[in-house]
């Protein structure tokens, strides 16, 4: 898709591609319309399906009896920071930015491209070295899993850290939606991703996290974030992704700070929600 705004119906569509996104949205504003329980598209060396800056992708089924599964995937280039991995929803591969994602109404379940112990992309939002727009999730049933280091719903791992756009996210939004989200290794489940230093100076970017849900016990049960380090801050559930040998930069989007942290039902967690 490179403009315009589609309609895309995906009804027992099995998509499943190499040398490439599955779904590519390099422009415009599509709409994919699920039907059904058997719709899956994936990637194995790019991300399922990828939304590129400037594009808003809407995700949304007739009621959450239609599902889509949507898995990224990645490349081995030999080394940690030039390894490749896709996220399941988001940014295509290779340190691109992101456009803003859309579901509602419908069953997802999407699953970051990963590399044990070297990294991964989140299930939605952004690929390795890569950033996100902002991210809506409406009356949706949402199962997401990060790949090493990234966030289940948010960004992915991020090697390339410095004063690039390479490591940003927008706005997450859930709205009375059921989320199982579970964060890779030192991530957290929704947010950011392991906040270590990689390469450069260690500042995040990212807009606020909120979320408005009937029930705050039964939603923050389903959260995991990854493993915790042996030293330093832990992994948040919501917020902060862990870190030990530096103290990383947490900002709004636009570079100011600090960064504006969580809000659930009205209450505000400014530092991220353990």
């Amino acid at each position: 898709v490179t403009g315009g705004k589609p309609n895309i119906y995906l009804e027992d569509a099995q998509i499943n591609v190499s040398g490439g996104s599955a779904i590519d949205i390099t422009g415009g504003n599509p709409t994919i319309h699920v039907r059904g329980e058997r719709n899956t598209v994936a990637s194995t060396d790019n991300t399922g399906i990828a939304v590129s800056g400037g594009a808003t992708l809407t995700i949304e089924g007739r009621s959450t009896a239609d599902m889509l599964t949507a898995t990224g995937g990645y490349v081995d280039n030999g080394s940690s920071a030039n390894n490749t991995m896709g996220a399941g929803i988001g940014s295509p591969i290779g340190g691109t930015q992101a456009g803003d994602i859309v579901i509602r109404n419908v069953t997802i379940h999407a699953t970051g491209g990963s590399i044990d112990d070297i990294g991964g992309g989140a299930g939605i939002g952004s690929s390795c070295n890569g950033t996100c727009g902002d991210i809506t999730i409406e009356n949706a049933v949402v199962t997401a899993m990060g790949g090493c280091c990234a966030a289940a719903i948010g960004m992915g791992c991020n090697y390339n850290n410095s004063d690039l756009y390479a490591a940003s996210i927008g706005e997450i939004t859930i709205t009375n939606s059921d989320v199982t989200a579970t964060g890779g290794m030192w991530a957290a489940a929704i947010g950011f991703p392991f906040s270590e230093q990689h390469l450069g100076a260690a500042t995040y970017r990212a807009g606020k996290i909120t979320i408005t849900t009937a029930d705050e016990a039964t939603f923050v049960s389903k959260l995991k974030s990854g493993e915790a380090m042996p030293l330093g801050a832990p992994p948040q559930l919501i917020g902060k992704g862990a870190y030990a040998a530096t103290t990383p930069t947490f900002l709004n989007t636009d570079g100011t700070g600090p960064w504006e942290g969580v809000v659930i039902n009205g209450t505000a967690y400014a530092d991220g929600y353990e």
